[in-house]
């Protein structure tokens, strides 16, 4: 059972599934009034190319909190979508990589920051003034917790 997204029209026949690289003009309903598997996977597929469930949502002509009752309700959507989303982070690394190695040097240097934390990662440093003071006190302090048990 099909049912028309309000101000949406279709050229597409009702027995005919979603076109998932376009938007979609319908919702798959089944006859207890839930969305079909058939929106699940075109919800997924649209994730899939952009990285995100505001504008997968709208690709798709559902609303972003379908998804968040997927993932609650539906274990095998959960695990789907976290699928789907390795995927569409890898490409998006893909994409960063690329961009790096054209000539990006903000891309590059948080893909090195990455890939290589230990030698890239922000470096803070903090020094304690009389920490030979500090640890005799936390060590004073841990005796009387411990006298206390």
């Amino acid at each position: 059972m099909k049912r028309e997204v309000k101000g949406a029209s279709s050229t597409k026949p009702n027995s005919e599934q979603p076109d998932t690289g376009k938007l979609n003009k319908t919702l798959h309903l089944k006859r207890d009034g839930s969305i079909s598997a058939a929106s699940k996977a075109a919800f997924l597929a649209a994730f899939s190319r952009c990285a995100s469930v505001t504008a997968s949502a709208k690709r798709v002509r559902l609303d972003r909190s379908n998804h968040y009752q997927w993932m609650r309700d539906d274990p095998t959507y959960a695990k789907a979508f976290e699928a789907t989303r390795t995927e569409a982070a890898d490409a998006l690394e893909d994409e960063a990589s690329r961009r790096a190695f054209a000539g990006s040097d903000v891309l590059l240097i948080f893909l090195l920051k990455g890939l290589k934390p230990e030698k890239y990662r922000e470096r803070t440093e903090v020094q304690l003034k009389d920490s030979e003071g500090l640890l005799q006190r936390l060590a004073e302090g841990r005796r009387r917790a411990a006298a206390r048990e």
